[in-house]
Protein backbone atom coordinates (compact mmCIF):
# COMPACT_ATOMS: atom_id res chain seq x y z
CA UNK A 1 0.00 0.00 0.00
CA UNK A 2 1.11 3.50 -0.98
CA UNK A 3 1.06 5.52 1.71
CA UNK A 4 0.20 9.42 0.81
CA UNK A 5 2.04 11.99 2.91
CA UNK A 6 -0.50 14.35 4.39
CA UNK A 7 1.15 17.89 5.66
CA UNK A 8 0.76 18.29 9.39
CA UNK A 9 -0.22 21.31 10.59
CA UNK A 10 1.08 23.75 12.29
CA UNK A 11 -0.02 23.31 15.67
CA UNK A 12 0.67 19.72 15.55
CA UNK A 13 4.30 19.91 14.95
CA UNK A 14 5.48 19.42 18.40
CA UNK A 15 3.39 16.00 18.77
CA UNK A 16 2.82 14.52 15.44
CA UNK A 17 5.76 13.01 13.64
CA UNK A 18 3.35 11.86 10.76
CA UNK A 19 0.09 11.60 8.89
CA UNK A 20 -1.34 9.57 5.63
CA UNK A 21 -3.73 8.08 4.15
CA UNK A 22 -4.10 4.77 1.90
CA UNK A 23 -6.10 3.29 0.02
CA UNK A 24 -7.28 -0.20 1.08
CA UNK A 25 -9.41 -1.68 -1.33
CA UNK A 26 -12.15 0.46 -2.56
CA UNK A 27 -11.87 2.81 0.61
CA UNK A 28 -9.11 5.17 2.07
CA UNK A 29 -8.06 5.05 5.72
CA UNK A 30 -6.10 8.23 7.73
CA UNK A 31 -3.28 8.00 10.26
CA UNK A 32 -1.77 10.07 12.54
CA UNK A 33 1.20 9.27 14.22
CA UNK A 34 1.86 11.00 17.61
CA UNK A 35 5.58 10.86 19.29
CA UNK A 36 6.69 10.47 22.55
CA UNK A 37 5.53 13.93 23.64
CA UNK A 38 1.84 13.41 23.63
CA UNK A 39 -0.18 12.77 26.70
CA UNK A 40 -2.00 9.86 24.40
CA UNK A 41 1.50 7.87 23.75
CA UNK A 42 2.13 8.53 27.67
CA UNK A 43 -1.22 6.89 28.22
CA UNK A 44 -1.01 3.92 25.79
CA UNK A 45 2.78 3.46 27.25
CA UNK A 46 1.47 3.21 30.78
CA UNK A 47 -1.12 1.12 29.85
CA UNK A 48 1.58 -1.23 27.77
CA UNK A 49 -1.09 -1.52 25.04
CA UNK A 50 0.25 -3.12 21.82
CA UNK A 51 -2.18 -2.75 19.65
CA UNK A 52 -6.18 -2.15 19.55
CA UNK A 53 -6.64 -5.88 20.51
CA UNK A 54 -4.84 -5.34 24.07
CA UNK A 55 -7.31 -2.24 25.04
CA UNK A 56 -10.38 -2.04 22.89
CA UNK A 57 -11.65 1.09 25.14
CA UNK A 58 -8.59 3.29 24.26
CA UNK A 59 -9.95 4.66 21.53
CA UNK A 60 -12.14 6.33 24.17
CA UNK A 61 -9.11 8.85 24.79
CA UNK A 62 -9.19 9.91 21.54
CA UNK A 63 -11.31 12.71 19.76
CA UNK A 64 -14.11 11.61 17.49
CA UNK A 65 -13.18 10.65 14.09
CA UNK A 66 -14.94 9.27 11.24
CA UNK A 67 -16.31 5.84 12.52
CA UNK A 68 -14.02 5.50 15.90
CA UNK A 69 -10.46 4.41 15.47
CA UNK A 70 -10.02 1.25 14.10
CA UNK A 71 -5.88 1.38 14.30
CA UNK A 72 -3.03 1.75 17.17
CA UNK A 73 0.26 0.87 17.18
CA UNK A 74 2.17 1.94 19.82
CA UNK A 75 6.23 1.24 19.18
CA UNK A 76 8.85 2.53 21.65
CA UNK A 77 8.35 5.97 20.72
CA UNK A 78 5.51 6.74 18.84
CA UNK A 79 1.66 6.37 18.95
CA UNK A 80 0.14 5.71 15.39
CA UNK A 81 -3.46 5.89 15.26
CA UNK A 82 -6.13 5.48 12.21
CA UNK A 83 -9.63 5.28 10.96
CA UNK A 84 -11.32 4.10 7.75
CA UNK A 85 -14.01 4.95 5.22
CA UNK A 86 -15.46 2.24 5.43
CA UNK A 87 -18.46 2.17 7.31
CA UNK A 88 -22.33 1.62 6.40
CA UNK A 89 -23.24 4.40 4.55
CA UNK A 90 -19.93 5.78 3.37
CA UNK A 91 -20.18 4.26 -0.47
CA UNK A 92 -23.73 5.61 -0.78
CA UNK A 93 -22.45 8.95 -0.02
CA UNK A 94 -18.98 8.51 -1.94
CA UNK A 95 -16.59 9.47 0.77
CA UNK A 96 -15.39 5.96 0.92
CA UNK A 97 -13.78 6.74 -2.28
CA UNK A 98 -12.68 10.79 -1.95
CA UNK A 99 -9.40 11.48 -1.24
CA UNK A 100 -10.31 15.05 -0.34
CA UNK A 101 -12.51 14.28 2.17
CA UNK A 102 -9.75 11.38 4.42
CA UNK A 103 -6.79 14.54 3.38
CA UNK A 104 -9.51 17.15 4.99
CA UNK A 105 -10.70 14.57 8.12
CA UNK A 106 -7.36 13.28 8.95
CA UNK A 107 -5.62 17.12 9.33
CA UNK A 108 -8.58 18.36 11.32
CA UNK A 109 -8.30 15.17 13.61
CA UNK A 110 -4.98 15.85 13.86
CA UNK A 111 -5.62 19.30 14.83
CA UNK A 112 -8.12 18.02 17.32
CA UNK A 113 -5.44 15.62 18.70
CA UNK A 114 -3.43 18.93 19.38
CA UNK A 115 -5.67 20.64 20.93
CA UNK A 116 -5.39 20.80 24.66
CA UNK A 117 -8.71 21.78 25.75
CA UNK A 118 -9.71 18.68 23.30
CA UNK A 119 -7.10 16.39 25.06
CA UNK A 120 -8.56 18.16 28.80
CA UNK A 121 -12.16 17.17 28.28
CA UNK A 122 -11.06 13.52 27.17
CA UNK A 123 -8.82 12.76 29.73
CA UNK A 124 -11.51 14.46 32.40
CA UNK A 125 -14.07 12.21 30.94
CA UNK A 126 -12.07 8.72 31.28
CA UNK A 127 -10.69 10.23 35.06
CA UNK A 128 -14.51 10.37 35.62
CA UNK A 129 -15.49 7.02 33.89
CA UNK A 130 -12.51 5.52 36.17
CA UNK A 131 -14.29 7.02 39.51
CA UNK A 132 -17.33 5.51 38.57
CA UNK A 133 -16.11 2.18 38.04
CA UNK A 134 -13.73 2.69 41.66
CA UNK A 135 -17.40 3.64 42.80
CA UNK A 136 -19.46 1.10 41.64
CA UNK A 137 -16.80 -1.93 42.94
CA UNK A 138 -16.92 -0.31 46.69
CA UNK A 139 -20.91 -0.58 46.50
CA UNK A 140 -20.66 -3.96 45.36
CA UNK A 141 -17.88 -4.49 47.60
CA UNK A 142 -19.86 -3.00 50.80
CA UNK A 143 -23.25 -4.83 49.78
CA UNK A 144 -21.12 -8.32 50.05
CA UNK A 145 -20.16 -7.40 53.37
CA UNK A 146 -23.77 -7.12 53.75
CA UNK A 147 -23.95 -10.60 53.43
CA UNK A 148 -21.76 -12.36 55.22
Amino acid sequence: MKKNKITIPKKCKSFVDDMYYVKVRDHYCGYVKLNSKHILFKIAKQLKMKNAFDTWNMHKYYPWCHGGVTFNRLDDDSLTIGYDQAHNGDDKSGINDNNKYVKFHTTNWAKSLCDKDDIKIIINTRISLFQNTIDDAQKQLDDFKKLI
